[in-house]
């Protein structure tokens, strides 16, 4: 029988190949790739200089102290949310707005799971904070890191597009240049946003409340106002999705957590509940009739849909 810890692991890889997957038929592996690495380096970034939570030692397979199966998760949700922006052809900077929001989605149903695994969580919040044991100051994280990996991204890639440098050059080439300059000039970013948030909520809750709360309702009026466009996601990312809350909701009632705490069942429950507006609802409004073929041909559809960069 898997170990908690060895079931994480094997989610965190069958969801990062459904979107790898899904990624190499969209020429998308740059932003994939990137978004993997990115994770590790974010976590590593965060656990050195702030010091807030701990892995567990000789529970996962790890690079440097951070697991790779967290560096997968990271990019899952980035890719995830990615592709379900661009199907909805919403375009910069309500983009990244809206992959901000996303992961937070995801985010909120796990992290209150992940930290009462037994005998010790997937990771250790220190102290511990004020939604479930989970501080407030990591949904913070969780909506930077999603808004400024995205929005660096597309800066990148519309700069990459115009540069003398890029004609005649394949468009996985310049991605990964893109890629690259958002590697860098991400991880500096979140690294900045988190001492803000540091310096600006001076361990109130109240202010943390505050700042968190107009970060989301501003990120919510800019999807609004964009005019997205709902369309049916592709397959493989919202699967990805999918698994990601159902391990988590399953985990939360196998541990008992659902007896002593029932307002993180109703959050877990309301969180999938979500998801199924991001991923079914607009499916069944872009195809009523049920002829979606799922990722068949998915690379030439999202090539002819895709907004220019």
């Amino acid at each position: 029988m898997l170990s908690p810890y060895a079931s994480f692991e094997v989610l965190a890889l069958v969801t990062a190949s459904l979107c790898g997957v899904h990624a190499y038929r969209t020429n998308d592996l740059p932003f994939f790739a990137t978004s993997v690495v990115y994770g590790l380096v974010l976590e590593k970034l965060v656990v050195v200089g702030f010091e807030d939570y701990t892995y567990p030692a000789a529970r996962f397979v790890d690079v440097l102290g951070i697991p790779v199966a967290i560096g997968l998760g990271w990019s899952v949700v980035l890719y995830a949310g990615y592709e379900t922006a661009r199907r909805w052809e919403i375009s910069p900077p309500a983009r990244a707005a809206f992959v901000a929001l996303f992961v937070l989605h995801v985010d909120l149903a796990l992290d209150a799971v992940a930290i009462r695994f037994q005998p010790v969580g997937f990771w250790t919040w220190t102290p511990a904070g004020e939604y479930f044991g989970v501080p407030l100051g990591n949904f913070f994280g969780w909506f930077a890191v999603g808004f400024l990996f995205v929005a660096v991204y597309d800066v990148a890639l519309a700069r990459a597009g115009d540069a003398d440098w890029t004609e005649g050059v394949d468009a996985v080439r310049t991605r990964t240049v893109a890629a690259a300059v958002t590697l860098v000039a991400a991880s500096a970013l979140i690294y900045a946003a988190m001492l803000a948030w540091d310096v600006v909520t001076v361990e109130s809750t109240v202010r943390k409340a505050v700042v968190l709360g107009a970060c989301m309702v501003a990120a919510a009026v800019a999807v609004v106002r964009s005019g997205a466009s709902l369309r049916q996601p592709a397959a493989l990312p919202s699967f990805a999705v999918f698994l990601t809350h159902g391990y988590f909701l399953a985990a939360l009632l196998w541990l008992g957590v659902h007896g002593r705490q029932p307002f993180l069942l109703a959050m877990s429950l309301a969180m999938l509940a979500v998801a199924a507006a991001l991923h079914v609802v607009p499916a069944i409004v872009d195809d009523p009739d049920g002829r979606a073929d799922g990722d068949a041909g998915q690379a030439g559809e999202d090539a002819a849909t895709r907004p220019s960069r």
